[in-house]
């Protein structure tokens, strides 16, 4: 398994981070490279939750389906993807750190077949279009009316 993590302190509680994280409208504030976000599934979030997204990388555009795969109110969030052959799956970790809460994305690139081959490719250009995002979540949350 290829994949990367990060970890930021988010001063904001833990209940007000997981609503922003879980409020999907506003995932392009902090994911620069998605242009849109559409839920295919009616009814609240939660696990099996489907979406489309549309993403523009450099001069690419690119549509993929997710997933919610792991949903606990306030402690994990988990949003998986498979394109041909690959499984990229974040996981978003919330722990309380007293009036703050501390943030880790765990990324989870599994592939089969002759992709196994490509697999630190795509760990590579994960981390590049995604592994920064969760402090450009930071900065949004800590700025807004969020706090």
């Amino acid at each position: 398994m290829i994949g990367f993590s990060q970890s930021k302190i988010i001063n904001c509680s833990t209940d007000r981070v997981f609503a922003f994280l879980t409020d999907m409208r506003r995932t392009p504030e902090y994911i620069t490279t998605l242009q849109a976000l559409i839920q295919l599934t009616d009814g609240p979030l939660g696990v099996g939750t489907h979406f489309s997204e549309i993403r523009r990388l450099g001069y690419l555009k690119y549509k993929a389906e997710l997933w919610i795969s792991q949903y606990v109110e306030n402690e994990r969030l988990s949003l998986t993807s498979r394109f041909q052959g690959i499984s990229t799956t974040y996981h978003y970790v919330l722990t309380p750190q007293g009036e703050s809460t501390q943030i880790e994305l765990i990324c989870e690139i599994l592939a089969t077949g002759i992709q196994q081959a490509f697999t630190p490719l795509i760990g590579l250009f994960a981390w590049v279009f995604d592994g920064r995002h969760i402090s450009k979540m930071k900065e949004v949350i800590e700025s807004t009316h969020l706090r």
